[in-house]
């Protein structure tokens, strides 16, 4: 069976008008429109497979609330699971303060449209610009320093980390060389790039992972460590104070964020 993909075709096979049909699958209880007709319609939607476009009925009811989220491609094992375990937690967050989270398709950096703003994870700075000269709605950056005032960005302050010898962090590396020179002058850090770089590391020293993959793979080769959360609650508090400061263009705010 042929399936529709327009309102008006649907509206044909069902004899009644496409405002009849669009008020029926999008539930409007304020139509008078009998219950005959109503079972009609979603019977026949469910029958040739017709399906509401969500952008669209986004755009009618003026309630857009899609935020894109853009990362930059990595082959390391760990990295990869690093950030689905973000995606996972930001999404479920930012969709208990209504917002859709959409990932993009990794490393395209191309205009996306019915969004109301983009996230970008640990990008660097010149795909970020990139990106940012693509689109006409807010670009906020998480995990990269851009130092400009037209863009928000939330990087961690790192402040609870402690500067001792004694300590060895581990962290799967930043796209942000100036991130990383900060870690590596201030702290006791081994980027992680491998897993080979997990096995030769030194264990008389007190093991933090900032990252929990990092920990849960250590726990697996009997390496004991303890895992330090810098995707934080307050991060992710921060990036909806920039998500909604920044639709509402909101000027006054400092746009550097730090967590």
């Amino acid at each position: 069976m042929k399936k529709i993909t327009t309102l008006s075709e649907l509206a044909k096979i069902c004899n009644c008008s496409t405002a009849t049909v669009s008020y029926v699958l999008n539930g409007r209880e304020d139509q008078r429109i009998s219950e005959e007709t109503k079972q009609k319609v979603l019977q026949m939607a469910n029958l040739f497979q017709y399906r509401i476009n969500p952008y669209a009925k986004a755009l009618a009811t003026g309630e857009l609330h899609n935020i894109m989220f853009f990362y930059d491609y990595s082959d390391f094992t760990l990295s990869k699971s690093e950030v689905l375990n973000f995606i996972n937690e930001l999404s479920t967050f930012l969709k208990n303060n209504k917002y859709n989270l959409i990932v993009a398709p990794v490393n395209h950096t191309q205009k996306f449209s019915f969004v109301d703003a983009v996230l970008t994870y640990r990008i660097s700075k010149e795909k970020f610009h990139e990106l940012a000269n693509k689109n006409f709605v807010p670009v906020i950056s998480i995990d990269t320093i851009i130092n400009d005032n037209l863009f928000y960005e939330i990087v961690n302050s790192f402040n609870d980390l402690k500067n001792d010898e004694n300590i060895l962090y581990l962290s799967t590396p930043f796209n942000d060389n100036q991130i990383n020179d900060y870690l590596n002058k201030n702290f006791n850090i081994k980027f992680i790039n491998s897993f080979s770089d997990l096995h030769n590391i030194n264990t008389s020293k007190t093991i933090i992972s900032l990252s929990i993959e990092i920990q849960k793979y250590l726990n697996e080769i009997n390496i004991q460590s303890e895992y330090h959360c810098i995707n934080t609650q307050a991060k992710y508090n921060a990036i909806l104070d920039a998500i909604n400061d920044s639709i509402s263009r909101n000027q006054e705010k400092n746009h550097q964020i730090r967590v």
